[in-house]
């Protein structure tokens, strides 16, 4: 709030400002005209390889960085860790990558869980397949955790991974094994397994969700070393439906 001759007026809302990290001058044009018709975006700056990325993510401190993958000088991986461990900063990955470069660069495996009715998991699962360049699958009893591969937890289910042998297998179990789980799958129970059973760190992500499923998952995360991301505000909620964010 601002005074103005003894009335408070509302200032405007802070602006999101964005930093664009790509080798192709074409691309990151492309990126400033898309996020250019949003009036709470401002483009704060650019840079063209990785290495300059790093350089004006920790001098500009922008709110968010659109970083490409595979450029020159440093790759757009290596500069995402050196920010993270630097300077934290929410990154949206941007990149063309094929079906093999993308293998490459998620050196491990994903886990997925959403809230979604029976039957509706392996149809979903099969549409990001057949548009993701990673592998999509509905996760399925000792399905191993593979570099490249995104394994969605099944509706009606919990989920949970451990580690056996060299590797981390999948467990569907029974909703009534874990009664004290409100949410299926438990978004809390896949994070906090799947926590314990990595021999490094892990990053966690939520998007939007029920509740407060979720906040112990992420709590272990940050105590086992790892990072977390939640992107769950109201203003970006889909649905009116979806529960305020605690």
């Amino acid at each position: 709030m601002r005074c103005n001759g003894g009335s408070m007026i509302p200032e405007k809302s802070k602006k999101h400002r964005v930093l664009i990290v790509d080798d192709s001058s074409f691309m990151r044009m492309a990126i400033r005209s898309i996020l250019n018709r949003d009036p709470e975006i401002e483009i704060f700056g650019t840079a063209i390889n990785g290495a300059e990325g790093v350089a004006k993510a920790l001098a500009l401190k922008p709110d968010i960085i659109t970083m490409d993958v595979e450029m020159p000088v440093m790759d757009g991986i290596t500069a995402l860790k050196e920010i993270m461990s630097s300077s934290p900063t929410q990154v949206i990955m941007v990149s063309t990558l094929t079906k093999e470069g993308a293998t490459a660069t998620f050196s491990q495996g994903i886990m997925v869980a959403i809230h979604m009715q029976k039957a509706f998991t392996g149809h979903f699962s099969d549409r990001l397949n057949s548009k993701c360049a990673l592998q999509v699958k509905e996760a399925a009893d000792v399905d191993l955790l593979l570099p490249g591969r995104v394994l969605v937890a099944p509706a009606g289910r919990h989920i949970t991974l451990q580690r056996k042998g060299g590797g981390i297998v999948v467990q569907a179990v029974p909703v009534e094994n874990f009664p004290r789980y409100v949410y299926v799958p438990s978004i809390d129970l896949m994070m906090t397994s799947l926590s314990d059973a990595c021999k490094g760190p892990m990053v966690g992500v939520i998007l939007t969700g029920m509740g407060n499923d979720g906040l112990s998952g992420m709590r272990h995360i940050k105590e086992k070393g790892g990072m977390t991301h939640c992107f769950r505000t109201r203003r970006h909620r889909l649905f009116t439906a979806c529960p305020r964010p605690t």
